[in-house]
Protein backbone atom coordinates (compact mmCIF):
# COMPACT_ATOMS: atom_id res chain seq x y z
CA UNK A 1 0.00 0.00 0.00
CA UNK A 2 2.54 2.56 1.24
CA UNK A 3 3.97 1.64 -2.40
CA UNK A 4 1.14 2.22 -4.02
CA UNK A 5 0.68 5.70 -2.70
CA UNK A 6 4.30 6.65 -3.51
CA UNK A 7 4.21 6.21 -6.59
CA UNK A 8 0.99 7.84 -6.85
CA UNK A 9 2.26 11.03 -5.42
CA UNK A 10 5.12 10.47 -7.74
CA UNK A 11 3.33 10.43 -10.56
CA UNK A 12 1.18 13.34 -9.28
CA UNK A 13 4.38 15.53 -9.31
CA UNK A 14 5.53 14.84 -12.23
CA UNK A 15 2.61 16.09 -14.08
CA UNK A 16 2.07 19.13 -12.26
CA UNK A 17 4.15 21.83 -14.47
CA UNK A 18 6.63 24.24 -12.58
CA UNK A 19 5.71 26.92 -10.62
CA UNK A 20 5.53 30.33 -12.93
CA UNK A 21 8.69 32.62 -12.47
CA UNK A 22 8.60 36.53 -12.93
CA UNK A 23 12.11 37.89 -13.82
CA UNK A 24 12.82 41.39 -13.46
CA UNK A 25 15.02 43.71 -16.39
CA UNK A 26 16.09 47.35 -16.18
CA UNK A 27 18.28 49.11 -18.69
CA UNK A 28 20.47 49.33 -16.11
CA UNK A 29 20.70 45.84 -15.40
CA UNK A 30 23.67 43.57 -15.48
CA UNK A 31 23.50 40.00 -16.65
CA UNK A 32 25.84 39.38 -14.15
CA UNK A 33 23.45 38.72 -12.15
CA UNK A 34 21.85 35.04 -11.85
CA UNK A 35 18.65 34.38 -13.13
CA UNK A 36 17.65 33.51 -9.69
CA UNK A 37 18.95 36.76 -8.54
CA UNK A 38 16.26 38.82 -10.45
CA UNK A 39 13.43 36.57 -10.01
CA UNK A 40 10.10 37.38 -7.55
CA UNK A 41 6.29 38.67 -7.28
CA UNK A 42 7.41 41.61 -5.78
CA UNK A 43 10.84 44.01 -7.52
CA UNK A 44 13.98 41.96 -6.50
CA UNK A 45 16.05 45.42 -6.51
CA UNK A 46 18.53 43.82 -8.92
CA UNK A 47 18.05 43.45 -12.68
CA UNK A 48 19.43 41.89 -15.60
CA UNK A 49 19.12 43.35 -19.02
CA UNK A 50 16.20 43.13 -21.77
CA UNK A 51 17.41 40.15 -23.40
CA UNK A 52 19.34 38.57 -20.61
CA UNK A 53 16.32 38.49 -18.53
CA UNK A 54 14.04 37.24 -21.40
CA UNK A 55 17.08 33.89 -21.65
CA UNK A 56 15.48 33.12 -18.20
CA UNK A 57 12.71 32.78 -19.17
CA UNK A 58 10.55 29.21 -20.14
CA UNK A 59 6.79 28.60 -20.73
CA UNK A 60 4.53 30.26 -18.37
CA UNK A 61 6.69 33.14 -16.82
CA UNK A 62 6.60 36.58 -17.14
CA UNK A 63 9.20 39.39 -17.43
CA UNK A 64 8.79 42.27 -16.12
CA UNK A 65 10.33 46.07 -17.04
CA UNK A 66 11.40 48.42 -14.94
CA UNK A 67 11.30 52.09 -16.10
CA UNK A 68 13.41 53.47 -18.89
CA UNK A 69 14.32 52.82 -22.41
CA UNK A 70 15.34 49.92 -23.93
CA UNK A 71 17.78 49.87 -27.33
CA UNK A 72 17.28 45.83 -27.57
CA UNK A 73 14.45 44.30 -29.29
CA UNK A 74 12.67 41.70 -27.21
CA UNK A 75 13.04 38.73 -29.67
CA UNK A 76 10.65 35.52 -29.27
CA UNK A 77 9.17 35.25 -26.10
CA UNK A 78 7.96 31.44 -24.30
CA UNK A 79 4.16 30.21 -24.83
CA UNK A 80 1.67 31.43 -21.86
CA UNK A 81 4.19 34.04 -21.15
CA UNK A 82 3.05 37.85 -20.15
CA UNK A 83 5.42 40.64 -21.14
CA UNK A 84 4.37 44.10 -19.12
CA UNK A 85 5.78 47.04 -17.38
CA UNK A 86 6.09 47.44 -13.64
CA UNK A 87 3.25 48.59 -12.21
CA UNK A 88 3.18 53.04 -12.22
CA UNK A 89 6.26 52.77 -14.27
CA UNK A 90 7.00 53.63 -17.46
CA UNK A 91 9.22 50.92 -20.23
CA UNK A 92 9.64 51.96 -23.33
CA UNK A 93 11.23 49.69 -26.42
CA UNK A 94 13.20 52.10 -28.68
CA UNK A 95 15.42 49.58 -30.82
CA UNK A 96 18.18 51.07 -32.28
CA UNK A 97 19.61 47.22 -33.40
CA UNK A 98 17.63 43.97 -34.83
CA UNK A 99 20.71 42.26 -32.72
CA UNK A 100 18.65 39.89 -30.18
CA UNK A 101 15.30 39.50 -31.71
CA UNK A 102 14.81 36.06 -32.91
CA UNK A 103 13.97 34.78 -36.68
CA UNK A 104 11.67 35.65 -38.53
CA UNK A 105 12.33 39.43 -37.37
CA UNK A 106 12.08 42.70 -37.89
CA UNK A 107 9.74 43.78 -35.19
CA UNK A 108 10.66 44.54 -31.22
CA UNK A 109 8.42 41.33 -30.05
CA UNK A 110 8.13 38.29 -32.49
CA UNK A 111 5.73 35.12 -31.04
CA UNK A 112 6.92 32.25 -33.65
CA UNK A 113 5.02 29.04 -33.30
CA UNK A 114 3.70 29.25 -29.81
CA UNK A 115 0.76 30.19 -27.80
CA UNK A 116 -0.88 32.03 -24.90
CA UNK A 117 1.38 34.93 -24.94
CA UNK A 118 0.36 37.81 -22.77
CA UNK A 119 1.81 41.73 -23.72
CA UNK A 120 0.29 44.06 -21.05
CA UNK A 121 0.29 47.51 -20.52
CA UNK A 122 -1.62 50.24 -17.94
CA UNK A 123 -4.07 51.01 -20.76
CA UNK A 124 -5.80 47.88 -19.94
CA UNK A 125 -5.72 47.55 -16.37
CA UNK A 126 -2.84 50.28 -14.49
CA UNK A 127 -3.29 47.36 -11.47
CA UNK A 128 -1.77 44.64 -13.11
CA UNK A 129 1.07 46.60 -15.26
CA UNK A 130 2.69 49.94 -15.93
CA UNK A 131 2.90 51.41 -19.07
CA UNK A 132 4.58 50.03 -22.23
CA UNK A 133 5.76 51.57 -25.72
CA UNK A 134 7.01 49.89 -28.46
CA UNK A 135 9.15 52.95 -30.49
CA UNK A 136 10.25 52.01 -33.57
CA UNK A 137 11.67 55.54 -34.16
CA UNK A 138 15.69 54.19 -34.15
CA UNK A 139 14.80 50.69 -36.29
CA UNK A 140 17.87 50.16 -38.91
CA UNK A 141 16.26 51.33 -42.40
CA UNK A 142 13.23 52.51 -40.81
CA UNK A 143 11.48 49.30 -41.33
CA UNK A 144 10.17 47.78 -37.92
CA UNK A 145 7.22 46.03 -36.93
CA UNK A 146 6.29 46.05 -33.67
CA UNK A 147 4.60 42.73 -32.85
CA UNK A 148 4.84 40.12 -35.42
CA UNK A 149 2.82 36.91 -35.03
CA UNK A 150 4.17 33.21 -37.47
CA UNK A 151 3.09 30.08 -37.70
CA UNK A 152 0.51 28.00 -35.35
CA UNK A 153 -0.46 30.26 -32.82
CA UNK A 154 -3.68 29.50 -31.18
CA UNK A 155 -4.10 32.22 -28.79
CA UNK A 156 -2.47 35.49 -27.54
CA UNK A 157 -3.59 38.58 -26.43
CA UNK A 158 -1.70 42.79 -26.91
CA UNK A 159 -3.78 44.81 -24.35
CA UNK A 160 -3.13 48.22 -23.31
CA UNK A 161 0.19 49.40 -25.22
CA UNK A 162 1.38 52.10 -27.50
CA UNK A 163 3.23 51.24 -30.55
CA UNK A 164 4.42 54.19 -32.80
CA UNK A 165 6.80 54.80 -35.75
CA UNK A 166 6.88 51.55 -37.30
CA UNK A 167 7.49 50.85 -40.94
CA UNK A 168 9.36 54.05 -42.03
CA UNK A 169 11.49 52.46 -44.54
CA UNK A 170 10.90 51.62 -48.04
CA UNK A 171 10.16 48.01 -47.18
CA UNK A 172 6.60 46.90 -47.49
CA UNK A 173 4.18 45.90 -44.98
CA UNK A 174 5.77 46.87 -41.87
CA UNK A 175 2.99 47.08 -39.31
CA UNK A 176 2.46 48.14 -36.13
CA UNK A 177 1.09 44.84 -35.65
CA UNK A 178 1.63 41.99 -38.60
CA UNK A 179 -0.21 38.41 -38.77
CA UNK A 180 1.48 36.56 -41.09
CA UNK A 181 -0.91 33.08 -41.39
CA UNK A 182 -3.55 31.78 -41.33
CA UNK A 183 -2.76 29.33 -38.59
CA UNK A 184 -2.79 32.18 -36.13
CA UNK A 185 -6.33 32.79 -34.37
CA UNK A 186 -7.80 33.88 -31.25
CA UNK A 187 -6.02 36.46 -30.61
CA UNK A 188 -7.42 39.41 -28.76
CA UNK A 189 -6.07 42.77 -29.32
CA UNK A 190 -7.70 45.58 -27.11
CA UNK A 191 -7.16 48.85 -25.08
CA UNK A 192 -4.26 49.74 -27.40
CA UNK A 193 -2.86 53.47 -28.59
CA UNK A 194 -1.29 52.58 -32.10
CA UNK A 195 -0.47 56.15 -33.97
CA UNK A 196 2.15 57.82 -35.88
CA UNK A 197 3.33 54.59 -38.32
CA UNK A 198 4.22 53.87 -41.73
CA UNK A 199 5.61 55.90 -44.90
CA UNK A 200 4.20 58.43 -47.18
CA UNK A 201 2.69 57.43 -50.71
CA UNK A 202 2.27 53.88 -49.57
CA UNK A 203 -0.45 51.76 -49.03
CA UNK A 204 0.97 48.96 -46.88
CA UNK A 205 2.05 50.27 -43.78
CA UNK A 206 -0.99 49.52 -42.14
CA UNK A 207 -1.67 49.48 -38.23
CA UNK A 208 -3.34 45.83 -37.78
CA UNK A 209 -3.06 43.40 -40.76
CA UNK A 210 -4.62 40.06 -39.81
CA UNK A 211 -4.67 37.17 -41.72
CA UNK A 212 -6.30 34.58 -39.51
CA UNK A 213 -9.38 33.24 -38.12
CA UNK A 214 -11.49 34.57 -34.70
CA UNK A 215 -9.70 37.96 -34.23
CA UNK A 216 -11.40 40.39 -31.08
CA UNK A 217 -10.33 43.92 -32.06
CA UNK A 218 -11.67 46.37 -29.53
CA UNK A 219 -11.44 49.45 -27.47
CA UNK A 220 -8.23 50.92 -29.29
CA UNK A 221 -7.75 54.40 -30.38
CA UNK A 222 -5.54 54.36 -34.09
CA UNK A 223 -4.26 57.39 -35.20
CA UNK A 224 -1.84 59.33 -37.87
CA UNK A 225 -1.15 55.51 -39.47
CA UNK A 226 -0.15 55.95 -43.07
CA UNK A 227 -2.63 53.29 -44.70
CA UNK A 228 -5.42 51.56 -43.14
CA UNK A 229 -5.49 51.51 -39.50
CA UNK A 230 -7.02 47.71 -39.94
CA UNK A 231 -6.51 45.37 -42.94
CA UNK A 232 -7.60 41.94 -43.06
CA UNK A 233 -6.93 40.36 -46.22
CA UNK A 234 -5.89 36.90 -47.61
CA UNK A 235 -6.45 37.74 -51.06
CA UNK A 236 -8.56 35.40 -52.68
CA UNK A 237 -8.75 33.05 -49.12
CA UNK A 238 -11.38 33.10 -46.62
CA UNK A 239 -9.44 32.92 -43.85
CA UNK A 240 -10.36 36.06 -40.97
CA UNK A 241 -13.68 34.32 -40.32
CA UNK A 242 -15.45 35.42 -36.98
CA UNK A 243 -13.45 38.72 -36.87
CA UNK A 244 -15.10 41.11 -34.85
CA UNK A 245 -13.95 45.12 -34.83
CA UNK A 246 -15.45 46.98 -32.37
CA UNK A 247 -15.69 50.04 -30.28
CA UNK A 248 -12.25 51.26 -31.60
CA UNK A 249 -11.63 54.98 -33.17
CA UNK A 250 -9.61 55.34 -36.43
CA UNK A 251 -8.38 58.71 -36.49
CA UNK A 252 -6.49 59.67 -39.63
CA UNK A 253 -6.31 56.52 -41.63
CA UNK A 254 -4.16 57.35 -44.49
CA UNK A 255 -6.93 54.77 -46.32
CA UNK A 256 -10.21 53.23 -45.39
CA UNK A 257 -10.69 53.04 -41.25
CA UNK A 258 -10.89 49.27 -41.80
CA UNK A 259 -11.10 46.61 -44.15
CA UNK A 260 -13.16 43.30 -43.30
CA UNK A 261 -11.71 40.76 -46.41
CA UNK A 262 -11.08 37.38 -47.11
CA UNK A 263 -13.71 36.07 -44.51
CA UNK A 264 -17.11 35.44 -43.08
CA UNK A 265 -19.16 36.20 -40.62
CA UNK A 266 -17.18 39.21 -39.71
CA UNK A 267 -18.25 42.28 -37.90
CA UNK A 268 -17.94 45.83 -37.97
CA UNK A 269 -19.77 47.16 -35.36
CA UNK A 270 -19.77 50.72 -33.01
CA UNK A 271 -16.45 52.38 -34.54
CA UNK A 272 -15.63 56.16 -34.98
CA UNK A 273 -13.84 56.46 -38.36
CA UNK A 274 -12.68 60.29 -38.66
CA UNK A 275 -10.50 62.90 -40.39
CA UNK A 276 -9.28 59.52 -43.25
CA UNK A 277 -8.68 58.65 -46.40
CA UNK A 278 -5.94 61.68 -47.14
CA UNK A 279 -3.13 59.61 -47.58
CA UNK A 280 -1.90 56.13 -48.92
CA UNK A 281 -1.89 55.83 -52.63
CA UNK A 282 -3.08 59.55 -53.93
CA UNK A 283 -4.29 57.37 -57.21
CA UNK A 284 -6.97 55.66 -54.96
CA UNK A 285 -10.16 56.09 -53.83
CA UNK A 286 -10.96 55.53 -50.46
CA UNK A 287 -13.07 56.34 -47.22
CA UNK A 288 -14.85 54.76 -44.14
CA UNK A 289 -15.02 51.23 -44.18
CA UNK A 290 -14.37 48.39 -46.93
CA UNK A 291 -15.72 44.77 -46.76
CA UNK A 292 -13.71 43.52 -50.18
CA UNK A 293 -11.27 40.50 -51.46
CA UNK A 294 -11.70 37.02 -51.36
CA UNK A 295 -15.93 36.12 -50.90
CA UNK A 296 -16.93 37.91 -47.78
CA UNK A 297 -19.91 36.50 -47.09
CA UNK A 298 -22.86 37.06 -43.84
CA UNK A 299 -20.83 40.66 -42.87
CA UNK A 300 -22.34 43.24 -40.29
CA UNK A 301 -21.50 46.84 -40.47
CA UNK A 302 -23.52 48.50 -37.90
CA UNK A 303 -23.66 51.71 -35.41
CA UNK A 304 -20.47 52.83 -36.89
CA UNK A 305 -19.80 57.57 -37.10
CA UNK A 306 -17.59 58.07 -39.97
CA UNK A 307 -16.62 61.57 -40.62
CA UNK A 308 -14.96 64.02 -42.50
CA UNK A 309 -13.35 60.96 -44.59
CA UNK A 310 -12.11 61.52 -48.12
CA UNK A 311 -13.84 59.49 -51.27
CA UNK A 312 -16.85 57.53 -50.39
CA UNK A 313 -18.59 56.10 -47.47
CA UNK A 314 -17.79 52.82 -48.00
CA UNK A 315 -16.98 50.20 -50.26
CA UNK A 316 -18.50 46.05 -50.94
CA UNK A 317 -16.45 44.51 -53.14
CA UNK A 318 -16.95 42.24 -55.96
CA UNK A 319 -17.93 38.06 -54.92
CA UNK A 320 -19.06 39.78 -51.30
CA UNK A 321 -22.84 38.32 -50.16
CA UNK A 322 -24.86 38.40 -47.36
CA UNK A 323 -23.28 42.14 -46.10
CA UNK A 324 -25.98 44.18 -44.02
CA UNK A 325 -25.17 47.79 -43.07
CA UNK A 326 -27.41 49.24 -40.72
CA UNK A 327 -27.53 52.67 -38.43
CA UNK A 328 -24.30 53.68 -39.65
CA UNK A 329 -23.96 57.88 -39.85
CA UNK A 330 -21.85 59.76 -42.24
CA UNK A 331 -21.13 63.04 -42.77
CA UNK A 332 -18.69 65.45 -44.48
CA UNK A 333 -16.10 64.70 -47.81
CA UNK A 334 -17.69 61.79 -48.84
CA UNK A 335 -17.99 62.95 -52.66
CA UNK A 336 -17.81 59.99 -54.03
CA UNK A 337 -20.61 58.46 -52.62
CA UNK A 338 -20.83 54.69 -52.11
CA UNK A 339 -19.31 51.73 -54.14
CA UNK A 340 -21.22 48.36 -54.20
CA UNK A 341 -19.69 45.87 -56.37
CA UNK A 342 -21.58 42.79 -55.08
CA UNK A 343 -24.22 42.54 -57.26
CA UNK A 344 -27.01 42.26 -55.13
CA UNK A 345 -25.34 40.76 -51.95
CA UNK A 346 -25.95 43.65 -50.09
CA UNK A 347 -28.65 45.76 -47.76
CA UNK A 348 -28.27 48.72 -46.28
CA UNK A 349 -31.15 50.36 -44.30
CA UNK A 350 -31.25 53.03 -41.24
CA UNK A 351 -28.98 55.50 -42.59
CA UNK A 352 -27.95 59.16 -41.92
CA UNK A 353 -25.97 60.65 -45.31
CA UNK A 354 -26.16 64.00 -43.00
CA UNK A 355 -26.24 67.43 -44.62
CA UNK A 356 -25.78 69.35 -41.40
CA UNK A 357 -23.53 68.30 -38.95
CA UNK A 358 -24.88 66.27 -36.46
CA UNK A 359 -22.87 65.83 -33.84
CA UNK A 360 -22.12 67.81 -30.02
CA UNK A 361 -18.48 68.95 -31.23
CA UNK A 362 -16.56 66.48 -33.86
CA UNK A 363 -14.05 69.24 -34.31
CA UNK A 364 -13.39 68.93 -30.67
CA UNK A 365 -13.62 64.95 -30.93
CA UNK A 366 -16.97 64.35 -29.43
CA UNK A 367 -19.36 62.85 -31.61
CA UNK A 368 -21.97 62.59 -29.42
CA UNK A 369 -25.19 62.89 -31.55
CA UNK A 370 -26.45 66.72 -30.77
CA UNK A 371 -30.30 66.98 -31.19
CA UNK A 372 -33.15 65.58 -29.54
CA UNK A 373 -34.17 63.09 -32.28
CA UNK A 374 -35.61 62.42 -35.68
CA UNK A 375 -34.06 61.87 -39.19
CA UNK A 376 -31.81 65.20 -38.23
CA UNK A 377 -29.28 64.03 -35.61
CA UNK A 378 -30.14 60.48 -35.89
CA UNK A 379 -31.39 59.84 -31.84
CA UNK A 380 -33.54 56.92 -31.45
CA UNK A 381 -33.91 56.90 -35.61
CA UNK A 382 -31.62 53.47 -35.95
CA UNK A 383 -33.49 49.89 -35.94
CA UNK A 384 -32.71 47.03 -33.21
CA UNK A 385 -29.14 45.45 -33.24
CA UNK A 386 -27.67 42.39 -31.36
CA UNK A 387 -24.67 44.72 -30.04
CA UNK A 388 -26.43 47.43 -28.41
CA UNK A 389 -29.23 47.42 -25.26
CA UNK A 390 -31.62 49.91 -26.08
CA UNK A 391 -34.59 51.35 -24.73
CA UNK A 392 -37.08 51.66 -27.92
CA UNK A 393 -34.97 52.01 -31.23
CA UNK A 394 -31.41 52.45 -31.12
CA UNK A 395 -29.90 55.35 -31.76
CA UNK A 396 -27.44 56.00 -35.35
CA UNK A 397 -24.14 56.02 -35.00
CA UNK A 398 -21.18 54.73 -32.64
CA UNK A 399 -22.38 56.60 -29.52
CA UNK A 400 -25.63 55.53 -28.45
CA UNK A 401 -26.73 58.33 -26.07
CA UNK A 402 -28.46 58.29 -22.56
CA UNK A 403 -30.03 61.22 -22.02
CA UNK A 404 -31.14 62.69 -18.51
CA UNK A 405 -34.07 61.33 -16.51
CA UNK A 406 -33.41 62.68 -12.69
CA UNK A 407 -31.22 63.02 -9.53
CA UNK A 408 -31.69 62.62 -6.30
CA UNK A 409 -29.51 62.69 -3.02
CA UNK A 410 -30.70 59.92 -0.84
CA UNK A 411 -31.23 59.79 3.09
CA UNK A 412 -28.40 57.46 4.55
CA UNK A 413 -26.22 58.77 1.51
CA UNK A 414 -25.78 62.26 1.63
CA UNK A 415 -22.27 62.60 0.31
CA UNK A 416 -23.78 61.25 -3.77
CA UNK A 417 -26.12 62.61 -5.83
CA UNK A 418 -27.39 59.74 -8.04
CA UNK A 419 -27.81 60.12 -11.74
CA UNK A 420 -30.64 57.71 -13.80
CA UNK A 421 -30.29 57.70 -17.49
CA UNK A 422 -33.56 56.76 -19.97
CA UNK A 423 -31.20 54.64 -21.82
CA UNK A 424 -29.58 51.38 -21.18
CA UNK A 425 -25.70 51.23 -22.11
CA UNK A 426 -23.13 51.43 -19.26
CA UNK A 427 -23.99 55.15 -19.18
CA UNK A 428 -21.09 56.51 -17.14
CA UNK A 429 -17.83 54.27 -18.62
CA UNK A 430 -15.42 56.63 -19.17
CA UNK A 431 -16.80 59.51 -17.79
CA UNK A 432 -14.34 61.70 -14.80
CA UNK A 433 -15.09 63.50 -11.90
CA UNK A 434 -14.39 67.10 -13.73
CA UNK A 435 -17.34 66.44 -16.24
CA UNK A 436 -19.60 66.93 -13.42
CA UNK A 437 -20.66 69.89 -12.28
CA UNK A 438 -22.88 70.27 -8.57
CA UNK A 439 -24.10 72.78 -6.96
CA UNK A 440 -25.19 72.56 -3.57
CA UNK A 441 -27.07 75.38 -1.63
CA UNK A 442 -26.79 77.88 -4.55
CA UNK A 443 -22.52 76.92 -4.16
CA UNK A 444 -20.40 75.25 -6.26
CA UNK A 445 -19.38 71.68 -4.73
CA UNK A 446 -16.47 69.49 -5.25
CA UNK A 447 -16.62 66.27 -7.21
CA UNK A 448 -14.47 63.45 -6.35
CA UNK A 449 -15.40 60.21 -8.29
CA UNK A 450 -17.84 59.04 -10.54
CA UNK A 451 -19.09 55.52 -9.80
CA UNK A 452 -21.55 53.84 -12.59
CA UNK A 453 -24.14 51.28 -11.44
CA UNK A 454 -25.42 48.50 -13.48
CA UNK A 455 -26.85 50.22 -16.78
CA UNK A 456 -28.60 53.40 -16.60
CA UNK A 457 -27.34 55.23 -13.22
CA UNK A 458 -24.00 56.83 -12.16
CA UNK A 459 -23.50 58.21 -8.70
CA UNK A 460 -21.56 61.13 -8.39
CA UNK A 461 -19.46 61.44 -4.98
CA UNK A 462 -19.16 65.19 -3.36
CA UNK A 463 -16.41 65.82 -1.08
CA UNK A 464 -19.41 67.22 1.61
CA UNK A 465 -22.31 65.93 2.69
CA UNK A 466 -25.25 67.17 1.65
CA UNK A 467 -27.85 68.27 4.37
CA UNK A 468 -31.57 68.61 4.86
CA UNK A 469 -33.38 71.34 3.03
CA UNK A 470 -30.71 72.28 0.18
CA UNK A 471 -31.56 72.96 -3.16
CA UNK A 472 -29.16 69.98 -5.08
CA UNK A 473 -28.57 70.60 -9.29
CA UNK A 474 -26.07 68.22 -11.29
CA UNK A 475 -24.73 68.96 -14.97
CA UNK A 476 -22.65 67.47 -17.30
CA UNK A 477 -20.45 68.14 -20.15
CA UNK A 478 -19.16 65.17 -21.92
CA UNK A 479 -15.20 64.63 -22.50
CA UNK A 480 -13.28 64.35 -25.65
CA UNK A 481 -11.82 61.25 -26.98
CA UNK A 482 -8.55 62.66 -26.72
CA UNK A 483 -5.99 59.90 -26.28
CA UNK A 484 -4.04 58.87 -23.24
CA UNK A 485 -6.84 58.34 -20.65
CA UNK A 486 -8.08 56.24 -23.15
CA UNK A 487 -11.45 57.49 -22.74
CA UNK A 488 -12.89 55.55 -25.22
CA UNK A 489 -13.14 52.60 -23.23
CA UNK A 490 -17.11 52.73 -24.20
CA UNK A 491 -17.63 54.47 -27.01
CA UNK A 492 -20.85 53.23 -27.57
CA UNK A 493 -22.30 54.76 -23.67
CA UNK A 494 -21.33 58.43 -23.69
CA UNK A 495 -24.26 60.25 -22.29
CA UNK A 496 -24.91 63.80 -24.13
CA UNK A 497 -24.20 67.08 -22.52
CA UNK A 498 -26.99 68.41 -20.48
CA UNK A 499 -27.16 72.33 -18.10
CA UNK A 500 -28.44 71.96 -14.51
CA UNK A 501 -31.10 69.92 -13.39
CA UNK A 502 -32.79 70.08 -9.83
CA UNK A 503 -32.27 66.81 -8.21
CA UNK A 504 -34.32 65.34 -5.10
CA UNK A 505 -33.33 66.08 -1.61
CA UNK A 506 -34.17 63.10 0.32
CA UNK A 507 -31.77 63.85 2.91
CA UNK A 508 -33.74 63.69 6.87
CA UNK A 509 -33.62 65.83 9.52
CA UNK A 510 -31.16 65.26 12.01
CA UNK A 511 -33.06 63.58 15.23
CA UNK A 512 -33.43 66.05 17.88
CA UNK A 513 -31.10 65.22 21.40
CA UNK A 514 -32.10 65.69 24.34
CA UNK A 515 -29.44 64.95 27.27
CA UNK A 516 -30.59 64.18 30.28
CA UNK A 517 -29.06 63.83 33.43
CA UNK A 518 -29.67 60.49 35.73
CA UNK A 519 -27.74 59.18 38.63
CA UNK A 520 -25.00 57.26 37.17
CA UNK A 521 -24.10 59.73 33.93
CA UNK A 522 -25.65 61.41 31.25
CA UNK A 523 -27.76 60.34 28.78
CA UNK A 524 -28.68 61.07 24.99
CA UNK A 525 -32.17 60.52 23.75
CA UNK A 526 -32.48 60.52 19.73
CA UNK A 527 -36.31 61.48 18.93
CA UNK A 528 -36.95 60.03 15.82
CA UNK A 529 -40.74 60.69 14.83
CA UNK A 530 -41.16 58.63 11.73
CA UNK A 531 -40.79 55.59 14.07
CA UNK A 532 -41.85 56.36 16.67
CA UNK A 533 -39.29 55.47 18.97
CA UNK A 534 -36.65 56.86 21.48
CA UNK A 535 -33.43 55.69 21.15
CA UNK A 536 -30.95 56.03 24.58
CA UNK A 537 -27.47 56.54 23.72
CA UNK A 538 -24.08 55.35 25.82
CA UNK A 539 -23.96 57.05 29.07
CA UNK A 540 -21.29 59.81 30.46
CA UNK A 541 -18.59 56.96 31.06
CA UNK A 542 -18.98 55.28 27.41
CA UNK A 543 -19.53 52.10 28.08
CA UNK A 544 -23.49 51.63 28.22
CA UNK A 545 -25.38 50.16 25.26
CA UNK A 546 -27.90 51.67 23.27
CA UNK A 547 -31.32 50.83 23.49
CA UNK A 548 -34.50 51.35 21.41
CA UNK A 549 -37.57 51.64 23.12
CA UNK A 550 -41.19 52.62 21.33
Amino acid sequence: MHQILFLSLLWILMATPAWAVTYWASPSGSDANACSAVDGTSDPGVYRTLNGARSCMVAGDTLVLKAGTYTSPVGCLPANSTLRAAVGEAAIIRPNTSTGQCSPGNAAVVVNEISGVTILGDRYDASQAGALTLDLTNWPNGNGTGVSYYGTVTSGAIRGIEIMEWGRGTDLLRNAIYVNAATISNIQITHNYIHDGGSSGADQEHGLYIRGPNFVVEYNHFEDVSAYCIHAYNGSSNTNDGLIVRYNWFNRCGAYGFLLGSGDNMVGHDNIVSNSGDGADPAKVYGCWNVAFGSPNGVNIYNNTCYNNKGRRYRVGTGSTNVVARNNIYYLRHASGALDESSGGFTESHTLVASSDPFQNAVGNNFSLAGAGGASDGVDDGTTTPYRSCIGTCDLGALESPTFASCSVEDGDATRVRVLFNTVGGAMQGSVAGDWAAVVAGAGATETAVTPVGTTRADITLSASVTNGQTVTIAYTRGTLTDTSNRGNSLHAFVRSFTAQSCANNVGAAPAVIYIQIASGWYEFYGDEAAGAIVLGCGGDGTSPAQSRN
